[in-house]
């Protein structure tokens, strides 16, 4: 089943995301979520307009949020993963861009630095990470 984990918006009113047990991340949209409504529909009916794979999410609730918007115009959506893995999808092609392992424990949690080119994890473990180029 679908269990939902994590619910984010982008904060324009018209785009969230969910992370779900399923192994799912899913982009849907508020009203048009700025595309024809008639596109909203391209899920399994649930509202999806995108579903990005790749992450893992087991026994824990796992957060997934859209990056900054002064630095990289939201193009992209990050989640931890049960696996101890950041994994960072491009939202335009779906596809798994970046993937950052140094913890060993689940990443529940990623914050993306709102100016800077930095992401830091906390993971089960206690540990935190922050990951910079």
């Amino acid at each position: 089943t679908r269990g939902i984990t994590h619910v984010s918006s982008k904060g324009d009113g018209r785009c969230l995301i969910s992370n779900s047990k399923d192994q799912t991340l899913g982009l849907g949209g508020v009203g048009g979520a700025g595309r024809d409504t008639n596109e909203q529909k391209l899920g399994p009916d649930d509202g999806r307009v995108m579903t990005f794979t790749g992450h893992r999410i087991f026994q824990s609730l796992i957060r997934c949020y859209f990056s900054p918007e002064a630095t990289t115009a939201q193009r992209f959506i990050y989640s931890g993963s049960s696996d101890g893995r950041v994994c960072i999808y491009d939202v335009t092609t779906g596809s798994l861009v970046h993937e950052l392992k140094e913890q060993r424990s689940t990443v529940r949690d990623v914050s993306w630095h709102p100016h800077m080119p930095m992401v830091c994890a906390s993971s089960w473990d206690g540990s935190i990470v922050k990951y910079e180029p």
